[in-house]
């Protein structure tokens, strides 16, 4: 099975940023969420990798790296409006994110199945898989020993499909 996506460098980092996880809307925009509202982002070409500091503000390039990569697929979603309401809530209450993906707090508010499955995974096969953006897709870096295609998790199915990363083209 191939899945081909193309994700905006803004929108793929935006989870990732070390601090917080401002909703980055392209090159040159505003952020539209986030503690700082109106703040430009930095954003890399798509397909591109990079290392974010700062609250965004901050982007460096990295050399692509071919890695393998394991996607796991709930058969439930996560509201992403939603999800990026409560991470704001949290903020607003003084919360620090601790997670490598500053959203895993909202989206297990948001959708506890997420966090019943995440918590599952994590016991089955170890605690590097993580929360892929803001919906309900996960992943791990490399094999897991899991085969592709469909297996029962505690929350209902899960789609697992393995990947391998490759450069941007054109």
């Amino acid at each position: 099975m191939t899945i081909d996506k193309v994700i905006r460098a803004a929108e793929a980092w935006a989870a990732a940023a070390p601090t917080r996880a401002p909703c980055c809307v392209g090159p040159g925009s505003e952020s539209r969420g986030g503690a700082n509202p109106g703040r430009r982002r930095a954003v890399l070409p798509v397909g591109r990798a990079g290392l974010v500091e700062g609250a965004g503000e901050k982007l460096t390039a990295l050399p692509f790296k071919s890695r393998k990569v394991t996607l796991i697929i709930p058969d439930f979603a996560i509201d992403t409006a939603a999800c990026y309401r409560a991470y704001d809530d949290w903020m607003r209450r003084g919360w620090k994110p601790i997670e490598r993906n500053h959203l895993e707090k909202a989206a297990r508010t948001v959708e506890p199945r997420f966090g019943r499955t995440l918590d599952w995974l994590r016991g089955e096969i170890g605690e590097d898989v993580h929360l892929a953006g803001s919906g309900s897709t996960m992943f791990v870096i490399g094999e897991v020993g899991l085969p592709s295609g469909e297996m029962a998790g505690p929350e209902g199915s899960l789609r697992i499909c393995q990947t391998v990363t490759t450069p941007a083209t054109g």
